[in-house]
């Protein structure tokens, strides 16, 4: 019995001390001013692959990211729903490094923005495809900071560049 006790004991003891890494791999995002090329959007993202071997060293992830966005379109408040599609690469632990390509597409009232020169006329599908490449602060288990500096390529400007910014907070869980 004592020797039942023991084995136990010392199982129940050394139970966590195996280098089993472990990822929370979904994240719930708000991003201000990014990919959805409106104001606002919420996103659900998911790690697809990692390649963790140990939960203190640096690491490559890779992650698809779907939202929702709205915001005012054109200067005289007409509202565009749309929706981020992502695909990221990061490289890091806690501070990564991360590069991301997707296409946003913008659903609105067809309309033409005469407050540009020349003006740009709005159909009621456009398309946005960006590039992204900057900061992400992952806390497994907690916050996301995301800022990173972006081009977006907008289908109604004859996909011309824009350069932008997104700053995105949220939060990962299992």
């Amino acid at each position: 019995m004592k020797k039942y006790i023991l084995f136990l004991l010392f199982n129940v003891a050394f139970a966590n001390a195996q280098d089993t890494p472990y990822e929370y791999k979904n994240s719930v995002i708000a991003e201000l001013f990014g990919n959805s090329y409106g104001f606002v959007s919420i996103n659900y993202e998911r790690v697809l692959y990692s390649a963790v071997k140990k939960p203190d060293i640096a690491t490559l992830r890779v992650a698809a990211r779907v939202g929702i966005g709205f915001g005012d379109r054109v200067s005289d408040s007409i509202s565009s729903y749309n929706f981020p599609v992502e695909f990221t690469a990061m490289y890091g632990r806690t501070n990564n490094i991360e590069a991301s390509m997707g296409i946003t597409p913008c659903i609105g009232k067809e309309v033409t923005d005469t407050t540009r020169y020349p003006a740009v006329h709005f159909n009621r599908l456009e398309n946005v495809v960006f590039l992204r490449l900057g900061y992400r602060y992952w806390e497994n288990g907690g916050l996301i900071f995301r800022v990173a500096p972006m081009l977006q390529f907008p289908s109604q400007l004859h996909w011309k560049p824009e350069l932008t910014m997104g700053l995105s907070v949220g939060y990962n869980f299992y």
